[in-house]
């Protein structure tokens, strides 16, 4: 989803995903930047640690009434989805070879703007090129460090 941001620096958050994540009027949120986005966190209490019989258990400390919401089967639903368009992925960057592995480092390198992929299975990622991510093995890309 989009927005945008107003003159006065104010976003808004769509309904949507106010509702997924429990916002309310009056939640704290702690902001900060990481790796060049922007990250928005619901402050909430942490669990604090009980002992019941030889065990420690995690009890919230906000009372369940003010816990937000969570549908489990819209997010195991979600999830399946967001499988299939990785999977959907995988094979659209012809990542070659089945490996699942290999195609979560390739994710992670295309969502992370990577400038370099070091890997022994260089033609596992020949699709990251198209996004000018460099492929190179351990061998090569040492001798270019070394100059």
């Amino acid at each position: 989803m989009r927005t945008t941001i107003d003159k006065a620096g104010r976003v808004v958050i769509p309904a949507v995903i106010r509702a997924r994540a429990g916002l309310t009027p009056g939640t704290e949120i702690e902001v900060s930047i990481e790796d060049g986005s922007v990250r928005l966190v619901r402050k909430v209490p942490g669990p604090k640690l009980v002992r019941v019989g030889k065990r420690l258990v995690a009890r919230p400390t906000v009372p369940a009434a003010k816990l937000p919401r969570v549908d489990f089967s819209r997010l195991v639903a979600e999830e399946r989805a967001q499988q299939r368009r990785f999977m959907g992925g995988v094979a659209e960057e012809r990542i070659v070879g089945g490996r699942i592995y290999d195609a979560h480092i390739a994710d992670i390198a295309r969502r992370a703007r990577a400038d370099v992929v070091i890997t022994d299975n260089v033609r596992h990622f020949t699709g990251l090129a198209r996004y000018g991510i460099r492929v190179a093995s351990a061998a090569d890309f040492a001798s270019e460090v070394s100059g």
